[in-house]
């Protein structure tokens, strides 16, 4: 089933996979400067996770403002 290649294929082969590794990864790396510099963090001291659960916070604190209190809508019940 498997074919053998002949010695010469294979480091054609081997290097032509290096180079497109090598040029993968320059193009990866220059496609992240260009998004960090357009991409700027807002707080370059915190943490990602600091600016997480910050965010977090004031998300549920933003819902419990917008949502009724509880009280108010079991009160028509018996």
């Amino acid at each position: 089933m498997s074919q053998r290649i002949p010695a010469g294929d294979l480091s054609a082969k081997l290097t032509w996979i290096w180079v497109g590794l090598l040029l993968c990864i320059f193009v990866f790396w220059k496609l992240r400067q260009v998004w960090l510099r357009h991409h700027q963090p807002l707080d370059k001291g915190a943490k990602y996770t600091q600016r997480l659960a910050r965010r977090l916070r004031e998300r549920h604190a933003a819902r419990l403002k917008s949502k009724p209190s509880r009280s108010s809508e079991t009160r028509g019940r018996d």
